[in-house]
């Protein structure tokens, strides 16, 4: 039947609400639920063309599963139409269409929601009747201090004011919420078609308290839809569908229903339901009265009776006035035809003597004689009297059967009773035309003394000058048609007579229907009373769910879900019985009995949500109906609990000494709670209130343990140990305010069941967080201290700097311009044979030469330290260490393998060991003669970070250490390249972009680049830059950097641009926000420069940060790319789970990482900050106090966790050959790591949380 639906599932041909589907986001994206509504209708109480009743049936037909009748300033229709929608199953809301005046708009507002019999409301609607105006009404402004309710004496009236004779919006959206409603914006397009002020009207109206906006639906799709949807979002107004079948748009016969998203649906339905309104008049029909009597005979009369007479009537006239005239004049052209034929025939006989004539065989005396004797014996008609005649042109009667006494008479002055001389017509007749039809009165047939309207045909007979005619008598034709009219008169009474009996039967069999109708109406409802006297006795609450929807409830149950009866109908069973980790055995015992496993289920217990969004432990029992429209589901629902105190404040727990609670000023609190899988709280100190309601957002009770442990199998391990142990601890990480987690610990005893008291739980509860991010601190700096001692065992040769040389005789002086030339500390001192002697540091300088007031032409080798130190450089660091300290030297000398001097290394090199790796390879690299000796060097850089994970270095120092060794190869590789191509043709800035850029490179190393030049460049440089990128992205492969997913590099000539055309590409994504190409702009976001002119990148900083202030919309697409990524429902426990898409009981790090990396850009964005790391991005956001200490440093933690287990799977993945892809199977982790994640899980949503409260539009878009 209705309800949700899931894309691509049958629905109705409708077209679609296009910008509604862009405001969900991926409206189209498989699996998304979608429920038809229609809350903009019309009846015929206003402007529509169908009743109340007729719309609830097309709505039924049409699978609406929710509507309401909005008629323009009338209620009138909504009782009637809620009582025959809830025949159909369609849960409705009041409603009604006001226009308004706003400044120089008139719009349409909808009113939700609303109380149908509020006074003030029925006020406006009454004044509008009296203007007789539907869509604009037309009053007039009190005087000042005046009220508009003539009942009213106060100012504070609840009648709203207009001014200049039209209804003001401001008192049109304030009367409707005075009624309990809300209020929305109808057409929001048509109101205002020009998008870029929509904006600016609905900021305005939302400052006088509009609620939402009713979705254009139909409207076409060119873009102004979409941006619609994002504007509603940032106001963070609530949105509805309707087709207002009323209005006239152009788009066709309208059909009903929207398909909009659940989601959406639900939000509306939570935002109206706590004060909307049902017309009067659902319910059970009473008793048939006998006003209902005369209804009834009304409608058979008016439905029955009337249209069968009206039938009859219409039968009729269409007979007497269309076709009794029609056969009438048809019967006269037929007889007209006939005498022209006998005519002709008659003419026939004139013409067969005239050939005799001709032929010779008679005279033409004989030939007429002839002729006149054979044409007056002819007859025909009925009664054989109808007759020729014959005469000629002056005119003469030659031949009359009936009055011989004109034969051979001149009849030119023989006239009929009208006066008219019908032989003269004749004869003028047949000198224009030679024949035709004349009209004239004569004697009936052989009647002299009767006269009669005839008709003639004459036809002149050229070759004697005659004239010979036949006619009709008008009075045959009407003698005709008045026996057609008798017989059809005849035929119609007899049809009136069988009809009439019919009717009286129908009357009598309904009559008798009716009667036995109102005995079984009446049983019926003795029956449902009884039945309902029963239920609602009951102590438990009972509720009828028919195919997902909700029915009927007793009031037990309306009790326990603090709802009223009429908002009842649209509440579904998941709004009722939540879909939740805690309710999973309610749900498998509910859909075995919605499938037909079982018939019934027992007591299973769970938790049944109020309307207020609080929880309720029940006892739930389930069984099947069958039901005239289908299968339904009863659901019997008991409260479970105890009084919270022995004197039933409910305020304070007693406990076993009878003294009360401890003092509250205890950081712990004590609590007692049911031992079962939700475990109510049923009573708690002051102290374990405040925790539980920071942990769970709420301030009232019912609370359950439950709701502490993140991973709901960890809180099922506490309660199987306490059963099996008798106690049990647990230190679990809770997500609070958002972005914010803390770290609470429980302890707790197993109370046993006594008699008819259910098993309990006692303990304590103290939030530890402090305590946990003390140890957490400890424990990164042995990870860091067990990181720097990893570097004391690498060969020192690695890390030493190149030896400068200066003879014997070199000056104090000349030796120090050296050393300053060369950037370095010391010279080893040659003999002139070539052999080192010594070594001149810039300690001798000091105290040798300048403390005791040498002369600094004084030559070095007076003033050199020796002997030189020197050590080989397979030695490792932590044995030269041991060799400055006991010899209280700066400077070591290292020899190669033939005992030549390699290199120069000073103590401060060795102290700061703890970055000895990064200084080493990027050393490497920079003095690298070619682009395979960078590749080699930078290609030891995931194996010295494998190194560090495997001792427990932190992640931040990891991917600071990858990205640094990149830009090193990248710097090089461009020094290299351009001493190949020479200097560069203009100013240029490399950059790295996405997680490079962001300075987050892992193990599995991408390169992401773009390249950016200055305006003024000419046309070759362009050629020159490409071939800079082809050789930097070359280089970087060939080092082990593989190009992204998302294929950016500075190679690609798009990416390598002037800055006018990078500001460009920036505008064009912030002011499109574009979801599909958001990856790609999310990249380019974190763009860092890693080579060239600094002034370049700031530039294109500053264009992206101003564009982002003027277009902010492109935050809200940023916070639904942060949000993509949804930790589980219920984090992972000890079965597998699945958590990566493809992978059953694996988590994607990477994924989960994204979201936030997401919500630190995001953030940073919107301050206008630069930084690009993760890390610096939220210490960045803590000092400007966008996010707090706590939260700064319970993300951070998130973040490192999660990239840990990164770089431990991708330093396994490499030892075992496996794929680098940042899928942790959740088996494989310890119980130390399966804590530290459910950590971050917890997190990532705390700051998804403040992402949906910051960004509203980004969470709809999910």
């Amino acid at each position: 039947m209705r309800g949700p639906r899931r894309q691509g599932e049958h629905a109705p041909d409708v077209e679609p609400c296009v910008w509604l589907q862009n405001l969900l986001g991926e409206a189209d994206a498989p699996g998304m639920e979608t429920t038809r509504v229609d809350f903009h209708l019309h009846s015929t109480y206003s402007d529509g063309a169908l009743s109340p009743v007729e719309l609830a049936e097309r709505l039924a037909a049409d699978e609406v599963s929710f509507a309401a009748l909005s008629d323009h300033n009338s209620v009138e229709g909504l009782s009637e139409f809620a009582e025959a929608a809830s025949r159909h199953g369609i849960g409705t809301i009041t409603g009604v269409e006001l226009t308004a005046r706003y400044g120089e708009y008139q719009a349409d507002v909808l009113g939700y929601g609303f109380d149908p019999g509020d006074p003030g409301l029925l006020a406006l609607l009454g004044m509008t009747a009296q203007t007789g105006t539907a869509n604009a009404p037309d009053f007039t402004a009190p005087e000042p201090g005046e009220s508009q309710n003539p009942q009213a004496n106060d100012t504070d009236s609840t009648v709203p004011l207009v001014r200049d004779g039209r209804l003001d919006i401001e008192s049109a959206i304030r009367v409707i919420h005075e009624a309990g409603g809300l209020a929305f914006l109808a057409h929001p397009l048509e109101t205002e078609p020009d998008i870029e002020r929509v904006r600016a009207l609905l900021a305005g109206l939302l400052e006088i308290g509009l609620d939402g906006i009713v979705s254009p639906s139909g409207a076409p799709d060119d873009g102004a839809a979409e941006k619609l949807a994002r504007i509603a979002a940032e106001l963070n107004l609530l949105v509805c569908a309707g087709t207002d079948p009323g209005a006239t748009r152009g788009h066709g016969e309208s059909q009903f229903g929207v398909e909009i998203s659940t989601d959406v649906w639900k939000r509306f339905r939570d935002a109206v339901s706590s004060s909307r309104g049902v017309a009067p008049g659902s319910g059970t029909p009473g008793p048939t009265s006998p006003a209902r009597v005369r209804g009834l005979q009304r409608r058979f009369f008016f439905h029955v009776v009337f249209p069968t007479l009206l039938a009859i009537g219409l039968f009729a006239v269409a007979l007497f006035g269309v076709v009794v005239p029609r056969f009438e004049q048809s019967l006269v052209d037929r007889k007209k035809e006939a005498i022209r034929e006998l005519t002709q025939s008659a003419w026939s006989v004139l013409d067969g003597f005239e050939r005799d004539v001709v032929a010779g065989r008679l005279t033409r005396t004989e030939a007429q004689e002839r002729a006149i004797e054979q044409i007056g014996r002819l007859r025909y008609g009925p009664e054989n009297k109808d007759y020729f005649w014959l005469q000629d042109l002056r005119p003469r009667m030659i031949m009359h059967p009936y009055r011989s006494d004109l034969n051979g008479k001149d009849v030119s002055g023989f006239t009929d009773p009208t006066g008219a001389a019908i032989f003269v017509e004749f004869a003028d007749l047949v000198r224009r035309q030679q024949e035709g039809y004349i009209d004239y009165v004569w004697q009936w047939k052989d009647d002299p003394t009767r006269l009669a309207a005839k008709e003639s045909y004459i036809k002149g007979f050229e070759p004697w000058g005659w004239i010979i005619g036949t006619g009709i008598y008008t009075e045959d034709v009407r003698a005709e048609t008045n026996s057609l009219k008798g017989r059809l008169l005849q035929t119609l009474g007899t049809i009136a007579v069988i009809v009439a009996g019919l009717l009286l039967y129908v009357v009598r069999q309904g009559m008798e229907l009716e009667h036995r109708r109102q005995d079984a109406e009446q049983s019926l409802r003795e029956s449902t009373e009884r039945y309902r006297s029963l239920v609602e006795a009951t102590t438990e609450g009972t509720l009828l769910v028919v195919d997902g929807r909700c029915r009927y409830a007793n009031p037990r149950l309306l009790e326990l879900l603090g709802a009223g009866a009429s908002e009842l109908e649209l509440l579904e069973i998941e709004d009722v019985v939540p879909k939740s980790g805690a309710n999973a055995v309610v749900w498998e015992r509910l859909d075995e009995v919605r499938a037909n496993a079982v018939e019934s289920t027992g007591g299973v217990e769970g938790l049944l949500r109020r309307r207020d969004g609080t929880l309720t432990e029940c006892a739930f029992a389930f069984s099947r109906v069958s039901l005239s429209g289908g299968e339904g589901l009863i659901v019997l629902a008991t409260p479970l609990g105890l009084d919270a105190t022995a004197d039933g404040t409910g305020e304070r727990a007693v406990f076993a000494d009878g003294r009360g609670a401890p003092s509250e000023r205890l950081p712990a609190g004590l609590f007692r709670a049911r031992a079962t899988e939700t475990g109510t709280v049923l009573s708690a100190t002051p102290s374990a209130m405040r925790l539980l309601s920071k942990v769970t957002g709420r301030t009232e009770a019912p609370f359950t343990l439950a709701e502490l442990f993140a991973d709901r199998e960890v809180y099922l391990e506490f309660l199987a140990q306490l059963n099996r142990e008798g106690q049990a601890e647990r230190v679990v990480h809770v997500a609070t305010t958002a972005p914010g987690t803390g770290t609470v610990s429980v302890r707790a005893i197993h109370v046993p069941a006594r008699g008819a008291t259910s098993a309990l739980v006692e303990g304590i509860i103290e939030e530890v967080t402090d305590h946990a991010r003390h140890v957490a601190e400890r424990e990164m700096l042995r990870n860091r201290l067990q990181a720097s001692l990893l570097f004391l065992h690498d060969h020192i040769g690695s890390t030493s700097h190149r030896p400068v040389f200066c003879p014997m005789t070199m000056t104090a002086s000349q030796a120090a311009e050296l050393m300053s030339r060369e950037n370095t500390t010391a010279l080893l001192v040659q003999a002139p044979g070539g052999e080192v002697i010594g070594i001149f540091t810039d300690r001798d300088l000091r105290d040798r030469v300048i403390a005791v007031g040498a002369h600094l032409a004084t030559p070095v080798y007076r003033v050199m330290s020796s002997p030189l130190v020197t050590v080989p450089e397979h030695t490792e660091v932590h044995e030269a260490l041991l060799l400055v300290e006991r010899n209280h030297i700066q400077h070591v000398a290292v020899s190669g393998h033939g005992g030549e001097i390699t290199g120069v290394i000073e103590d401060h090199d060795l102290l700061t060991f703890r970055d000895y790796g990064p200084i080493v390879l990027t050393r490497q690299i920079a003095g690298a003669a070619l682009p395979s000796d960078v590749a080699a060097a930078a290609r030891r850089a995931p194996e010295m970070g494998r190194k560090l994970i495997d001792g427990g270095a932190a992640p931040y120092r990891i991917t600071r250490m990858l990205s640094s060794v990149c830009d090193a190869a990248t710097r090089r590789l461009i020094e290299l390249a351009t001493g190949k191509l020479g200097a560069a043709p203009a100013r240029f800035a490399f950059l790295a972009v996405g997680s490079h850029g962001r300075e987050e490179l892992t193990f599995d190393g991408d390169q992401s680049s773009a390249l950016i030049y200055a305006d003024d460049a000419d046309d070759a440089a362009g050629e020159y830059f490409a071939a800079i990128g082809r050789l930097v992205t070359d280089g970087l492969r060939a080092a082990g950097y593989h190009l992204s997913t998302i294929s950016v590099t500075a190679s690609t000539a798009r990416w390598r641009q002037p800055l006018s055309v990078w500001e460009t590409y920036f505008t064009d994504w912030i002011r499109e926000a574009q979801a599909e190409r958001l990856a790609e702009v999310c990249s380019f976001i974190d763009f860092r420069m890693v080579f060239g002119e600094a002034a370049l990148a700031d530039a294109l900083r500053s264009h992206l940060h101003e564009e982002t202030r003027r277009h902010p919309a492109i935050l809200t697409q940023l916070a639904h790319h942060a949000m993509l990524f949804t930790p589980p429902a219920e984090p992972p426990g000890r079965e597998p789970v699945g958590m990566g898409e493809g992978d059953t009981g694996a988590l994607n790090t990477r994924e989960a990482l994204s979201a936030i990396v997401g919500f630190a850009r995001l953030y940073a964005l919107r301050q206008g900050l630069g930084h690009t790391h993760t890390l610096d991005r939220l210490d960045a956001l803590a000092q400007t106090g966008v996010i707090s200490d706590a939260a700064r440093n319970d993300t951070r933690a998130a973040w490192e966790a999660l990239m840990r287990l990164q770089f431990s799977q991708q330093a396994a993945g490499v030892r075992r050959d496996r794929a680098l892809d940042g899928m942790v199977g959740y088996a494989t982790l310890t119980q130390a790591e399966r804590a530290l994640l459910n950590h971050a899980l917890a997190q990532i949503s705390a700051i998804q949380k403040r992402i949906g409260h910051d960004f509203p539009g980004g969470d709809q878009m999910r």
